[in-house]
Protein backbone atom coordinates (compact mmCIF):
# COMPACT_ATOMS: atom_id res chain seq x y z
CA UNK A 1 0.00 0.00 0.00
CA UNK A 2 1.37 3.40 -0.98
CA UNK A 3 1.89 5.91 1.80
CA UNK A 4 1.97 9.73 1.84
CA UNK A 5 -1.58 10.87 0.92
CA UNK A 6 -2.77 13.02 3.83
CA UNK A 7 -6.20 12.76 5.34
CA UNK A 8 -8.34 15.60 3.98
CA UNK A 9 -9.36 18.00 6.77
CA UNK A 10 -13.12 18.51 6.66
CA UNK A 11 -13.86 22.25 7.09
CA UNK A 12 -17.16 24.08 7.07
CA UNK A 13 -18.56 24.66 3.62
CA UNK A 14 -18.50 28.44 4.17
CA UNK A 15 -14.76 28.61 4.96
CA UNK A 16 -12.71 30.29 2.21
CA UNK A 17 -10.44 28.02 0.20
CA UNK A 18 -12.16 24.66 0.97
CA UNK A 19 -13.30 24.29 -2.63
CA UNK A 20 -9.79 24.73 -4.02
CA UNK A 21 -8.18 22.39 -1.47
CA UNK A 22 -10.84 19.72 -2.10
CA UNK A 23 -10.17 19.77 -5.84
CA UNK A 24 -6.41 19.56 -5.30
CA UNK A 25 -6.82 16.65 -2.87
CA UNK A 26 -9.05 14.65 -5.18
CA UNK A 27 -6.57 15.20 -8.01
CA UNK A 28 -3.75 13.78 -5.89
CA UNK A 29 -5.95 10.82 -4.91
CA UNK A 30 -6.63 9.98 -8.55
CA UNK A 31 -2.90 10.14 -9.28
CA UNK A 32 -2.41 7.64 -6.45
CA UNK A 33 -4.99 5.29 -7.98
CA UNK A 34 -3.23 5.45 -11.33
CA UNK A 35 0.15 4.81 -9.70
CA UNK A 36 -1.19 1.81 -7.81
CA UNK A 37 -3.04 0.59 -10.93
CA UNK A 38 -6.37 0.33 -9.10
CA UNK A 39 -9.18 0.40 -11.67
CA UNK A 40 -12.05 -1.22 -9.78
CA UNK A 41 -14.58 1.58 -9.01
CA UNK A 42 -15.84 0.05 -5.76
CA UNK A 43 -12.26 -0.40 -4.49
CA UNK A 44 -11.47 3.20 -5.50
CA UNK A 45 -14.57 4.33 -3.54
CA UNK A 46 -13.46 2.44 -0.43
CA UNK A 47 -9.93 3.87 -0.56
CA UNK A 48 -11.33 7.33 -1.34
CA UNK A 49 -13.44 7.35 1.84
CA UNK A 50 -10.63 5.79 3.87
CA UNK A 51 -8.07 8.44 2.94
CA UNK A 52 -10.63 11.27 3.21
CA UNK A 53 -10.73 10.80 6.98
CA UNK A 54 -13.30 10.46 9.72
CA UNK A 55 -14.83 13.97 9.43
CA UNK A 56 -15.43 13.55 5.69
CA UNK A 57 -17.01 10.14 6.32
CA UNK A 58 -19.39 11.71 8.86
CA UNK A 59 -20.45 14.20 6.17
CA UNK A 60 -20.71 11.42 3.56
CA UNK A 61 -23.01 9.33 5.79
CA UNK A 62 -25.73 12.00 5.76
CA UNK A 63 -25.61 12.58 2.00
CA UNK A 64 -28.31 10.96 -0.17
CA UNK A 65 -27.92 8.88 -3.35
CA UNK A 66 -24.18 8.35 -2.92
CA UNK A 67 -24.13 5.16 -5.05
CA UNK A 68 -21.57 2.38 -4.70
CA UNK A 69 -18.84 3.60 -7.04
CA UNK A 70 -16.05 6.18 -6.84
CA UNK A 71 -17.42 8.69 -9.37
CA UNK A 72 -20.79 9.08 -7.62
CA UNK A 73 -19.16 9.46 -4.18
CA UNK A 74 -16.76 12.08 -5.57
CA UNK A 75 -19.59 14.06 -7.22
CA UNK A 76 -21.67 14.13 -4.02
CA UNK A 77 -18.79 15.28 -1.82
CA UNK A 78 -17.69 17.84 -4.43
CA UNK A 79 -21.19 19.29 -4.44
CA UNK A 80 -20.96 19.59 -0.66
CA UNK A 81 -17.49 21.21 -0.56
CA UNK A 82 -17.93 23.21 -3.76
CA UNK A 83 -21.51 24.53 -3.84
CA UNK A 84 -22.86 26.49 -6.79
CA UNK A 85 -20.75 29.58 -7.51
CA UNK A 86 -21.81 33.07 -8.56
CA UNK A 87 -20.00 33.22 -11.90
CA UNK A 88 -20.24 36.99 -12.23
CA UNK A 89 -18.67 37.48 -8.82
CA UNK A 90 -15.87 35.03 -9.63
CA UNK A 91 -15.17 36.93 -12.85
CA UNK A 92 -15.13 40.19 -10.84
CA UNK A 93 -12.50 38.74 -8.45
CA UNK A 94 -10.46 37.59 -11.45
CA UNK A 95 -10.55 41.05 -13.04
CA UNK A 96 -9.47 42.73 -9.79
CA UNK A 97 -6.32 40.62 -9.48
CA UNK A 98 -3.09 42.65 -9.83
CA UNK A 99 0.52 41.55 -9.56
CA UNK A 100 1.98 42.38 -6.15
CA UNK A 101 5.30 44.25 -5.85
CA UNK A 102 7.01 41.18 -4.35
CA UNK A 103 5.29 38.62 -6.60
CA UNK A 104 7.07 37.11 -9.63
CA UNK A 105 5.30 36.34 -12.89
CA UNK A 106 4.99 32.60 -12.20
CA UNK A 107 3.22 33.19 -8.88
CA UNK A 108 0.91 35.73 -10.50
CA UNK A 109 0.12 33.30 -13.33
CA UNK A 110 -0.61 30.53 -10.82
CA UNK A 111 -2.94 32.79 -8.82
CA UNK A 112 -4.85 33.78 -11.97
CA UNK A 113 -5.15 30.15 -12.96
CA UNK A 114 -6.83 29.29 -9.63
CA UNK A 115 -9.14 32.31 -9.84
CA UNK A 116 -10.28 31.32 -13.34
CA UNK A 117 -11.52 27.84 -12.31
CA UNK A 118 -15.04 29.02 -11.45
CA UNK A 119 -15.25 31.79 -14.06
CA UNK A 120 -16.42 29.43 -16.84
CA UNK A 121 -14.31 31.19 -19.47
CA UNK A 122 -14.59 29.79 -23.00
CA UNK A 123 -10.87 30.60 -23.59
CA UNK A 124 -9.15 30.58 -20.23
CA UNK A 125 -5.60 31.14 -21.57
CA UNK A 126 -6.74 34.19 -23.51
CA UNK A 127 -8.37 35.71 -20.41
CA UNK A 128 -5.30 35.01 -18.25
CA UNK A 129 -3.04 36.57 -20.87
CA UNK A 130 -5.23 39.69 -20.96
CA UNK A 131 -5.21 39.98 -17.15
CA UNK A 132 -1.41 39.62 -17.01
CA UNK A 133 -1.02 42.45 -19.54
CA UNK A 134 -3.35 44.71 -17.55
CA UNK A 135 -2.23 43.80 -14.05
CA UNK A 136 1.52 43.20 -14.33
CA UNK A 137 4.00 45.58 -12.66
CA UNK A 138 6.44 45.64 -15.60
CA UNK A 139 5.86 48.49 -18.06
CA UNK A 140 8.32 46.96 -20.51
CA UNK A 141 6.42 43.65 -20.53
CA UNK A 142 3.11 45.42 -21.09
CA UNK A 143 4.44 47.46 -24.02
CA UNK A 144 6.01 44.42 -25.64
CA UNK A 145 2.77 42.44 -25.27
CA UNK A 146 0.78 45.27 -26.85
CA UNK A 147 3.33 45.64 -29.64
CA UNK A 148 3.77 41.92 -30.47
CA UNK A 149 1.09 39.23 -30.76
CA UNK A 150 2.35 36.83 -28.08
CA UNK A 151 0.77 33.64 -26.82
CA UNK A 152 0.36 33.06 -23.10
CA UNK A 153 3.44 30.81 -22.99
CA UNK A 154 5.51 33.35 -24.93
CA UNK A 155 4.33 36.10 -22.60
CA UNK A 156 5.36 34.10 -19.52
CA UNK A 157 8.79 33.36 -21.01
CA UNK A 158 9.32 37.01 -21.89
CA UNK A 159 8.33 38.06 -18.36
CA UNK A 160 10.82 35.58 -16.85
CA UNK A 161 13.56 36.96 -19.08
CA UNK A 162 12.83 40.54 -18.05
CA UNK A 163 12.73 39.63 -14.35
CA UNK A 164 16.05 37.83 -14.59
CA UNK A 165 17.73 40.69 -16.49
CA UNK A 166 16.39 43.25 -13.96
CA UNK A 167 17.72 41.18 -11.06
CA UNK A 168 21.16 40.81 -12.62
CA UNK A 169 21.34 44.51 -13.56
CA UNK A 170 20.35 45.51 -10.02
CA UNK A 171 23.16 43.45 -8.57
CA UNK A 172 25.71 45.01 -10.95
CA UNK A 173 24.43 48.56 -10.41
CA UNK A 174 24.21 48.03 -6.65
CA UNK A 175 27.86 47.03 -6.47
CA UNK A 176 28.88 49.99 -8.64
CA UNK A 177 26.87 52.38 -6.46
CA UNK A 178 28.42 50.84 -3.35
CA UNK A 179 31.89 51.48 -4.75
CA UNK A 180 31.02 55.10 -5.64
CA UNK A 181 29.55 55.76 -2.19
CA UNK A 182 32.63 54.31 -0.51
CA UNK A 183 34.89 56.47 -2.64
CA UNK A 184 32.84 59.58 -1.84
CA UNK A 185 32.85 58.78 1.89
CA UNK A 186 36.60 58.26 1.79
CA UNK A 187 37.14 61.66 0.12
CA UNK A 188 34.68 63.27 2.54
CA UNK A 189 36.58 61.86 5.53
CA UNK A 190 39.83 63.13 4.08
CA UNK A 191 38.35 66.62 3.53
CA UNK A 192 36.87 66.70 7.04
CA UNK A 193 40.19 65.65 8.52
CA UNK A 194 42.01 68.38 6.56
CA UNK A 195 39.48 71.02 7.64
CA UNK A 196 39.79 69.92 11.26
CA UNK A 197 43.56 70.22 11.08
CA UNK A 198 43.27 73.70 9.57
CA UNK A 199 40.88 74.80 12.33
CA UNK A 200 43.23 73.44 14.96
CA UNK A 201 46.09 75.33 13.36
CA UNK A 202 44.11 78.58 13.28
CA UNK A 203 43.02 78.23 16.90
CA UNK A 204 46.53 77.36 17.95
CA UNK A 205 47.92 80.45 16.24
CA UNK A 206 45.27 82.97 17.35
CA UNK A 207 42.50 82.32 19.93
CA UNK A 208 42.45 80.19 23.08
CA UNK A 209 39.43 77.89 23.02
CA UNK A 210 39.13 77.95 26.82
CA UNK A 211 39.24 81.66 27.70
CA UNK A 212 38.77 83.33 24.29
CA UNK A 213 41.89 85.51 24.60
CA UNK A 214 44.93 85.61 22.32
CA UNK A 215 46.95 82.42 22.20
CA UNK A 216 49.63 81.65 23.20
CA UNK A 217 49.24 83.51 26.51
CA UNK A 218 51.97 85.97 27.44
CA UNK A 219 51.95 84.75 31.04
CA UNK A 220 52.14 81.15 29.89
CA UNK A 221 48.99 80.26 31.85
CA UNK A 222 45.36 80.36 30.69
CA UNK A 223 43.15 82.66 32.85
CA UNK A 224 40.40 80.04 32.70
CA UNK A 225 42.60 77.33 34.15
CA UNK A 226 41.00 75.73 37.23
CA UNK A 227 37.80 77.81 36.96
CA UNK A 228 34.26 76.73 36.19
CA UNK A 229 32.34 79.27 34.13
CA UNK A 230 28.79 78.14 33.59
CA UNK A 231 25.61 80.15 33.64
CA UNK A 232 22.14 80.08 32.08
CA UNK A 233 20.75 83.36 30.82
CA UNK A 234 17.06 83.21 29.97
CA UNK A 235 14.99 85.50 27.88
CA UNK A 236 11.31 85.32 27.02
CA UNK A 237 10.68 86.92 23.68
CA UNK A 238 6.98 87.71 23.58
CA UNK A 239 3.48 86.63 24.47
CA UNK A 240 0.92 86.39 21.63
CA UNK A 241 -2.49 84.77 21.42
CA UNK A 242 -2.16 83.00 24.78
CA UNK A 243 1.26 81.58 23.84
CA UNK A 244 4.47 82.45 25.66
CA UNK A 245 7.76 82.14 23.85
CA UNK A 246 11.05 81.90 25.72
CA UNK A 247 14.66 80.91 25.25
CA UNK A 248 17.47 79.54 27.37
CA UNK A 249 21.05 80.06 26.20
CA UNK A 250 24.29 78.87 27.75
CA UNK A 251 26.65 81.81 28.12
CA UNK A 252 30.06 82.54 29.62
CA UNK A 253 29.32 84.76 32.63
CA UNK A 254 31.11 85.08 35.94
CA UNK A 255 27.88 85.46 37.93
CA UNK A 256 24.23 84.64 37.48
CA UNK A 257 21.59 87.19 38.58
CA UNK A 258 20.24 84.84 41.25
CA UNK A 259 18.60 85.96 44.48
CA UNK A 260 16.61 84.47 47.32
CA UNK A 261 12.92 85.25 47.66
CA UNK A 262 10.03 83.85 49.67
CA UNK A 263 7.10 82.17 47.90
CA UNK A 264 4.21 81.50 50.28
CA UNK A 265 6.69 81.82 53.14
CA UNK A 266 9.18 79.28 51.72
CA UNK A 267 12.67 80.52 50.89
CA UNK A 268 13.76 79.63 47.34
CA UNK A 269 16.50 80.58 44.93
CA UNK A 270 15.35 82.18 41.66
CA UNK A 271 16.93 83.65 38.55
CA UNK A 272 15.91 87.21 37.60
CA UNK A 273 14.75 87.19 33.98
CA UNK A 274 13.93 90.70 32.72
CA UNK A 275 12.55 89.31 29.48
CA UNK A 276 10.20 86.74 30.98
CA UNK A 277 6.47 87.43 31.17
CA UNK A 278 5.73 84.67 33.71
CA UNK A 279 7.09 83.39 37.02
CA UNK A 280 8.25 79.79 36.84
CA UNK A 281 9.30 77.25 39.46
CA UNK A 282 10.16 73.62 38.85
CA UNK A 283 8.45 70.54 40.23
CA UNK A 284 11.12 69.93 42.86
CA UNK A 285 10.80 73.45 44.30
CA UNK A 286 7.01 73.20 44.37
CA UNK A 287 7.23 70.00 46.45
CA UNK A 288 9.24 71.89 49.11
CA UNK A 289 6.70 74.70 49.56
CA UNK A 290 5.07 74.87 53.00
CA UNK A 291 1.29 74.57 52.85
CA UNK A 292 1.47 74.40 49.07
CA UNK A 293 -1.80 75.24 47.36
CA UNK A 294 -3.62 73.07 44.87
CA UNK A 295 -2.58 73.65 41.27
CA UNK A 296 -5.03 74.97 38.72
CA UNK A 297 -4.97 73.97 35.09
CA UNK A 298 -2.71 76.23 33.02
CA UNK A 299 -4.15 77.02 29.59
CA UNK A 300 -1.16 79.15 28.62
CA UNK A 301 1.26 77.51 26.19
CA UNK A 302 4.89 78.11 27.11
CA UNK A 303 7.65 77.72 24.53
CA UNK A 304 11.40 77.72 25.00
CA UNK A 305 14.04 78.74 22.47
CA UNK A 306 13.47 77.06 19.11
CA UNK A 307 9.72 76.79 19.82
CA UNK A 308 10.13 73.63 21.92
CA UNK A 309 7.12 73.36 24.21
CA UNK A 310 7.56 73.43 27.99
CA UNK A 311 5.44 70.97 29.96
CA UNK A 312 3.36 72.70 32.64
CA UNK A 313 1.91 70.90 35.65
CA UNK A 314 -0.31 73.86 36.52
CA UNK A 315 -0.28 77.28 38.19
CA UNK A 316 -1.22 78.94 41.48
CA UNK A 317 -1.54 82.45 42.92
CA UNK A 318 1.39 83.05 45.25
CA UNK A 319 2.64 85.68 47.67
CA UNK A 320 6.20 86.58 46.68
CA UNK A 321 8.42 88.49 49.08
CA UNK A 322 11.85 90.12 48.68
CA UNK A 323 13.91 92.01 51.25
CA UNK A 324 12.00 95.23 50.69
CA UNK A 325 8.56 94.43 49.24
CA UNK A 326 5.76 91.87 48.97
CA UNK A 327 3.59 91.25 45.90
CA UNK A 328 1.07 88.72 44.65
CA UNK A 329 1.49 87.09 41.25
CA UNK A 330 0.68 83.84 39.41
CA UNK A 331 3.42 81.19 39.45
CA UNK A 332 3.64 78.40 36.85
CA UNK A 333 5.04 74.98 37.79
CA UNK A 334 7.12 73.07 35.22
CA UNK A 335 7.96 69.39 35.18
CA UNK A 336 11.43 68.35 36.36
CA UNK A 337 14.12 70.40 38.10
CA UNK A 338 15.16 72.97 35.49
CA UNK A 339 15.23 75.93 37.90
CA UNK A 340 13.14 78.95 38.91
CA UNK A 341 12.53 82.26 37.12
CA UNK A 342 11.24 85.62 38.27
CA UNK A 343 9.49 87.63 35.55
CA UNK A 344 10.22 91.24 34.68
CA UNK A 345 6.97 92.56 36.16
CA UNK A 346 7.40 90.70 39.45
CA UNK A 347 11.02 91.83 39.68
CA UNK A 348 9.87 95.44 39.25
CA UNK A 349 7.11 95.02 41.83
CA UNK A 350 9.66 93.70 44.34
CA UNK A 351 12.10 96.59 43.64
CA UNK A 352 14.69 94.11 42.39
CA UNK A 353 15.21 95.96 39.12
CA UNK A 354 14.30 99.51 38.06
CA UNK A 355 11.31 100.27 35.85
CA UNK A 356 12.16 100.56 32.16
CA UNK A 357 10.25 103.64 30.99
CA UNK A 358 9.25 104.72 27.52
CA UNK A 359 9.01 108.40 26.62
CA UNK A 360 5.29 108.96 25.99
CA UNK A 361 2.82 111.81 26.07
CA UNK A 362 -0.16 110.84 28.16
CA UNK A 363 -2.41 113.77 27.22
CA UNK A 364 -3.75 112.44 23.91
CA UNK A 365 -6.73 114.77 23.81
CA UNK A 366 -4.44 117.78 24.11
CA UNK A 367 -2.31 116.65 21.19
CA UNK A 368 -5.36 115.92 19.02
CA UNK A 369 -6.77 119.37 19.77
CA UNK A 370 -3.49 121.17 19.11
CA UNK A 371 -2.96 119.43 15.76
CA UNK A 372 -6.62 119.05 14.81
CA UNK A 373 -6.03 119.14 11.05
CA UNK A 374 -3.85 116.03 11.24
CA UNK A 375 -6.50 113.98 13.06
CA UNK A 376 -9.55 115.13 11.09
CA UNK A 377 -10.83 113.36 7.98
CA UNK A 378 -8.97 110.84 5.87
CA UNK A 379 -6.09 112.93 4.57
CA UNK A 380 -4.58 112.88 1.12
CA UNK A 381 -1.07 112.86 -0.30
CA UNK A 382 -0.92 116.04 -2.34
CA UNK A 383 0.33 116.05 -5.91
CA UNK A 384 0.20 112.27 -6.32
CA UNK A 385 -2.21 110.20 -8.39
CA UNK A 386 -1.91 106.43 -8.76
CA UNK A 387 -2.27 104.90 -12.20
CA UNK A 388 -3.22 101.23 -12.55
CA UNK A 389 -1.88 99.52 -15.66
CA UNK A 390 -4.54 97.28 -17.20
CA UNK A 391 -3.79 94.32 -19.47
CA UNK A 392 -6.01 94.84 -22.54
CA UNK A 393 -5.82 91.14 -23.40
CA UNK A 394 -7.87 90.22 -20.32
CA UNK A 395 -11.60 90.19 -20.98
CA UNK A 396 -13.56 92.49 -18.59
CA UNK A 397 -15.96 90.66 -16.27
CA UNK A 398 -19.27 91.81 -14.82
CA UNK A 399 -20.18 89.69 -11.80
CA UNK A 400 -23.78 89.45 -10.53
CA UNK A 401 -24.85 91.16 -7.34
CA UNK A 402 -24.54 89.15 -4.13
CA UNK A 403 -27.61 89.53 -1.98
CA UNK A 404 -27.01 91.28 1.32
CA UNK A 405 -29.00 90.11 4.38
CA UNK A 406 -31.84 92.48 5.22
CA UNK A 407 -30.66 93.07 8.79
CA UNK A 408 -27.32 94.40 7.46
CA UNK A 409 -28.59 96.69 4.71
CA UNK A 410 -29.00 99.77 6.89
CA UNK A 411 -25.46 99.36 8.16
CA UNK A 412 -24.17 98.94 4.58
CA UNK A 413 -25.93 102.12 3.49
CA UNK A 414 -24.45 103.98 6.45
CA UNK A 415 -20.93 102.75 5.68
CA UNK A 416 -21.26 103.65 1.98
CA UNK A 417 -22.36 107.16 2.92
CA UNK A 418 -19.42 107.50 5.31
CA UNK A 419 -16.97 106.48 2.56
CA UNK A 420 -18.59 108.95 0.16
CA UNK A 421 -18.33 111.76 2.72
CA UNK A 422 -14.61 110.96 3.13
CA UNK A 423 -14.20 111.15 -0.67
CA UNK A 424 -13.02 107.52 -0.83
CA UNK A 425 -15.74 106.20 -3.18
CA UNK A 426 -18.16 107.75 -5.65
CA UNK A 427 -21.36 106.76 -7.45
CA UNK A 428 -21.08 105.31 -10.95
CA UNK A 429 -23.19 106.71 -13.74
CA UNK A 430 -23.52 105.06 -17.15
CA UNK A 431 -22.10 101.78 -18.48
CA UNK A 432 -19.04 100.09 -17.00
CA UNK A 433 -16.97 97.11 -18.18
CA UNK A 434 -15.95 95.86 -14.75
CA UNK A 435 -18.30 95.08 -11.85
CA UNK A 436 -17.28 93.14 -8.73
CA UNK A 437 -19.44 91.89 -5.84
CA UNK A 438 -18.91 92.84 -2.21
CA UNK A 439 -18.68 90.83 1.00
CA UNK A 440 -19.98 92.35 4.24
CA UNK A 441 -18.21 91.27 7.43
CA UNK A 442 -18.58 92.52 11.02
CA UNK A 443 -15.61 94.35 12.48
CA UNK A 444 -13.94 92.33 15.23
CA UNK A 445 -14.23 93.63 18.80
CA UNK A 446 -16.74 96.27 17.69
CA UNK A 447 -19.20 97.43 20.35
CA UNK A 448 -21.56 99.29 18.01
CA UNK A 449 -22.10 96.55 15.38
CA UNK A 450 -19.87 98.18 12.80
CA UNK A 451 -19.29 96.39 9.50
CA UNK A 452 -16.57 96.32 6.88
CA UNK A 453 -17.27 96.31 3.13
CA UNK A 454 -14.79 94.20 1.19
CA UNK A 455 -14.72 94.12 -2.61
CA UNK A 456 -13.97 90.76 -4.25
CA UNK A 457 -11.16 91.87 -6.61
CA UNK A 458 -9.94 88.39 -7.63
CA UNK A 459 -11.00 88.67 -11.27
CA UNK A 460 -10.00 92.35 -11.79
CA UNK A 461 -6.60 91.58 -10.26
CA UNK A 462 -5.94 89.22 -13.15
CA UNK A 463 -5.99 92.25 -15.46
CA UNK A 464 -4.06 94.66 -13.21
CA UNK A 465 -0.34 94.54 -13.96
CA UNK A 466 1.91 94.45 -10.91
CA UNK A 467 4.26 97.37 -10.37
CA UNK A 468 7.43 96.11 -8.73
CA UNK A 469 8.94 98.09 -5.86
CA UNK A 470 11.31 96.84 -3.19
CA UNK A 471 9.76 96.47 0.27
CA UNK A 472 12.21 96.81 3.15
CA UNK A 473 12.62 93.88 5.51
CA UNK A 474 13.06 94.13 9.27
CA UNK A 475 16.74 93.24 8.85
CA UNK A 476 17.21 96.21 6.50
CA UNK A 477 15.64 98.56 9.03
CA UNK A 478 17.71 97.22 11.94
CA UNK A 479 20.95 97.83 10.04
CA UNK A 480 19.93 101.33 8.94
CA UNK A 481 18.78 102.34 12.43
CA UNK A 482 21.74 100.79 14.22
CA UNK A 483 22.94 102.96 17.09
CA UNK A 484 19.69 104.92 17.45
CA UNK A 485 18.47 105.45 21.01
CA UNK A 486 15.33 107.57 20.71
CA UNK A 487 12.49 106.45 18.48
CA UNK A 488 9.22 107.97 17.31
CA UNK A 489 6.49 106.27 15.31
CA UNK A 490 4.01 107.73 12.84
CA UNK A 491 1.01 105.49 12.18
CA UNK A 492 -0.97 106.31 9.02
CA UNK A 493 -4.51 105.03 9.51
CA UNK A 494 -5.94 103.46 6.34
CA UNK A 495 -2.83 104.63 4.53
CA UNK A 496 -3.84 103.28 1.12
CA UNK A 497 -6.87 105.58 1.05
CA UNK A 498 -4.55 108.60 1.25
CA UNK A 499 -3.45 107.97 -2.35
CA UNK A 500 -5.84 109.16 -5.06
CA UNK A 501 -6.54 107.00 -8.12
CA UNK A 502 -6.32 108.57 -11.56
CA UNK A 503 -9.59 108.94 -13.46
CA UNK A 504 -8.80 106.16 -15.97
CA UNK A 505 -7.90 103.73 -13.16
CA UNK A 506 -11.14 103.97 -11.22
CA UNK A 507 -13.44 101.99 -13.51
CA UNK A 508 -11.85 98.61 -12.71
CA UNK A 509 -12.69 99.07 -8.99
CA UNK A 510 -16.46 99.34 -9.63
CA UNK A 511 -18.56 97.23 -7.26
CA UNK A 512 -22.25 96.52 -6.92
CA UNK A 513 -24.49 97.12 -3.88
CA UNK A 514 -28.23 96.96 -3.25
CA UNK A 515 -28.34 100.76 -3.66
CA UNK A 516 -26.41 100.93 -6.92
CA UNK A 517 -22.87 100.89 -8.29
CA UNK A 518 -19.91 102.56 -6.61
CA UNK A 519 -16.22 102.81 -7.44
CA UNK A 520 -13.08 103.82 -5.56
CA UNK A 521 -11.48 107.23 -5.92
CA UNK A 522 -8.61 106.20 -3.65
CA UNK A 523 -6.25 103.25 -3.66
CA UNK A 524 -8.14 100.14 -2.51
CA UNK A 525 -6.92 97.44 -0.16
CA UNK A 526 -8.07 94.70 -2.55
CA UNK A 527 -5.81 95.71 -5.45
CA UNK A 528 -2.95 93.25 -5.91
CA UNK A 529 -0.23 95.89 -6.32
CA UNK A 530 -1.49 98.28 -3.61
CA UNK A 531 1.24 97.36 -1.10
CA UNK A 532 4.09 98.03 -3.52
CA UNK A 533 2.49 101.24 -4.80
CA UNK A 534 2.05 102.58 -1.29
CA UNK A 535 5.57 101.55 -0.25
CA UNK A 536 7.00 103.42 -3.22
CA UNK A 537 4.93 106.50 -2.32
CA UNK A 538 6.30 106.45 1.23
CA UNK A 539 9.87 106.05 -0.02
CA UNK A 540 9.40 109.04 -2.32
CA UNK A 541 7.88 111.21 0.42
CA UNK A 542 10.62 110.38 2.95
CA UNK A 543 13.49 110.44 0.50
CA UNK A 544 16.44 112.36 1.90
CA UNK A 545 15.19 112.19 5.49
CA UNK A 546 18.03 111.01 7.70
CA UNK A 547 17.39 108.18 10.16
CA UNK A 548 13.86 107.70 8.89
CA UNK A 549 12.57 104.39 7.53
CA UNK A 550 9.16 103.36 6.33
CA UNK A 551 7.56 100.06 7.23
CA UNK A 552 4.35 98.71 5.73
CA UNK A 553 2.22 97.17 8.49
CA UNK A 554 0.24 93.97 8.07
CA UNK A 555 -3.30 94.15 6.76
CA UNK A 556 -5.79 92.98 9.28
CA UNK A 557 -9.17 91.34 8.61
CA UNK A 558 -9.53 91.91 4.87
CA UNK A 559 -8.98 95.58 4.45
CA UNK A 560 -8.00 97.36 7.59
CA UNK A 561 -4.33 98.19 7.58
CA UNK A 562 -1.75 100.68 8.73
CA UNK A 563 1.57 101.97 7.53
CA UNK A 564 4.34 103.20 9.73
CA UNK A 565 7.24 105.52 9.24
Amino acid sequence: MAQGLPVFPAFGVSEPGVDTRWRKWTGRFENLMIGMDIKDKKRQRALFLHYAGEEVNDIFDVLKNTGDDYETAKIKLTEYFAPKKNTEFEIYKFRQAKQESNENIDSFHKRLRHLSINCEFSETDKEIKSQIIQGCTSTRLRRKALRDDLTLDSLIKEARTLELSDQQASEIEGQAKYDVVNAMKSRQRQNQKAQKERRRHIIKESICRYCGYEYPHKSGKCPASGKTLKVIVTKTERMMQNKIYGLTVNSMQLQRPNLKVYINGCKIKALVDTGSSINVIDERTYSKLHNKVRLKKAHTKVYAYGSSKVTLLGKFQAQIESKSKITSAPVYVTKGNSGNLLSYQTSVDLDIIPVINAVTHSNVDELCKKYQSVFTGMGEMKGTKVKLYIDSNVQPVTKPHRRIPFHLRKQVEKELQRLEDLDIIEKVEGPTDWVSPIVVTPKPKSNNNQIRICVDMRLPNQAIKRTRHVILTIDDMIVDLSGARVFSKLDLNHGYHQLELSEESRNITTFTTHVGLRRYKRLSFGINSAAEIFQNALCTALEGSRRCKEHLGRHNNMGKGSSRA
